[in-house]
């Protein structure tokens, strides 16, 4: 399978003035473990939601890894690639929101 990931996506999220485009690459096993979480739990709402934007998301799906961590662009191509449409919180910024329903977010979080 091969995974969609935009220009302007990076390890730490979109591009902004607060990040420079690190070289770092993104981690695919880990973006396909995600893709399998947000599968199982996260259901696709009509609209984009603004309570709880791809950071703070990704503090959620990163307590079910061992290693303890998943980078902002690594969940937002998960999502991406899952289906979700987003919208960047503002301009300059290296977060999004997506299309998720806020249920599925807590039954995602109460599955740890």
């Amino acid at each position: 399978m091969t995974l969609h990931i935009p220009e302007n996506l990076y390890f730490h999220g979109f591009e902004c003035s607060s990040y420079p485009n690190p070289k770092k690459q993104f981690n695919t096993e880990k973006i396909r473990k995600t893709m399998q979480l947000i599968n199982k739990y996260c259901q696709h709402t009509q609209t984009i939601r603004k309570d709880i934007g791809s950071y703070s998301l990704k503090h959620i799906i990163e307590k079910h890894f061992a290693d303890n961590y998943l980078s902002n662009g690594e969940l937002i191509v998960a999502m991406l690639n899952c289906g979700f449409d987003y919208k960047k919180e503002h301009v300059d910024s290296p977060n999004c929101y997506f299309n998720v329903s806020k249920k599925s977010i807590r039954e995602l979080n109460d599955n740890l």
